[in-house]
């Protein structure tokens, strides 16, 4: 036989008592997903903002790489000549560099006036180099590239 809720001593106030402290609990643990809420919120927006940055930074690393690159071998090509008492072998290096940085313009040239309707190209004349297009007169200065390109592949 059960007993009724009261036939048994204070089980309506413990009932009552277990009530208030699970609604507290409630309340507590509410309260703790909206300030979690709120902090992934503020870590996620922090995210896209150091993301941003570093995308910023990785540009700014490469644009001066780049420039510092294309000042080297823009020095080199006008100087055409090393300074006495330079070694051999350096000259070598270097001439094996500026052959690398030819052929690097080459497939520039390929691809960015070639392919894309000679973009660079103003009349006979390289915009992005201030020089004569390496193309003009020489039809077959790209082949040099494209065998390189089919050796590699």
């Amino acid at each position: 036989m059960v007993k009724s809720s009261h036939e048994v001593p204070g089980i309506v106030s413990e009932h009552h008592a277990l009530m208030v402290e699970y609604g507290r609990a409630q309340v507590r643990c509410s309260q703790l997903l909206t300030s979690q809420a709120g902090q992934i919120t503020r870590l996620e927006a922090q995210l896209v903002q150091l993301e941003d940055q570093l995308m910023q930074l990785r540009i700014a690393v490469l644009l001066r790489d780049t420039a510092h690159e294309w000042d080297s071998a823009r020095r080199a090509r006008h100087l055409g000549s090393y300074p006495a008492g330079r070694r051999k072998d350096e000259a070598q290096s270097q001439g094996n560099a500026d052959a690398a940085w030819q052929d690097a313009d080459l497939v520039i040239c390929q691809t960015g006036c070639v392919s894309q309707g000679n973009y660079w190209r103003d009349q006979d004349y390289c915009s992005r180099t201030a020089s004569q297009c390496v193309l003009v007169g020489n039809d077959h200065a790209l082949d040099g590239v494209r065998s390189s390109v089919k050796q590699q592949q």
